[in-house]
């Protein structure tokens, strides 16, 4: 489902104006992003959201486990923190304008994926499964695609 502009306008879902405050909006309330990437992401899943049941419950199931896990949350915030905006640098480099500096934050990036999948395989709890199918097994075969090269 995606939502035209009256329905979002209507729906309160994003601030009309940029010097409402932060609680007028469905977007003020949940934007607790850290990252660039993080608020880009939710703003995609108001403008489209969930259908299928099995999707809705994963998503809460993973929402669940970092509420109920502070260790979880604070680490993986930690790690999220240092991986630069992912987005931004692809969209330089394919408009050659990307330099070396581009290049050693992807690296420096790619660095950071075993910290953050030891932070998710310390987890352990009743979304122990969905945590792995969603991130862990994704994670660890992106880090293994670059294992050979770095």
């Amino acid at each position: 489902m995606r939502l035209d502009g009256a329905a979002f306008a209507g729906l309160n879902v994003m601030p009309v104006h940029p010097n409402e405050p932060a609680f007028s909006s469905l977007w003020g309330i949940l934007n607790h992003c850290l990252t660039p990437q993080g608020q880009r992401l939710l703003h995609s899943w108001l403008k489209q959201p969930l259908l299928d049941k099995h999707k809705i419950k994963e998503r809460h199931d993973v929402v669940d486990s970092l509420v109920s896990d502070s260790s979880l949350r604070q680490d993986l915030a930690a790690g999220l923190r240092r991986i630069p905006d992912f987005f931004r640098i692809t969209k330089k480099i394919q408009r050659g304008k990307g330099n070396l500096q581009d290049c050693y934050k992807l690296y420096m990036a790619i660095k950071q994926i075993p910290i953050i999948l030891d932070t998710l395989c310390k987890h352990s709890g009743p979304f122990e499964a969905t945590l792995t199918c969603l991130f862990v097994n994704p994670l660890k075969e992106f880090h293994e695609d670059f294992h050979y090269v770095f």
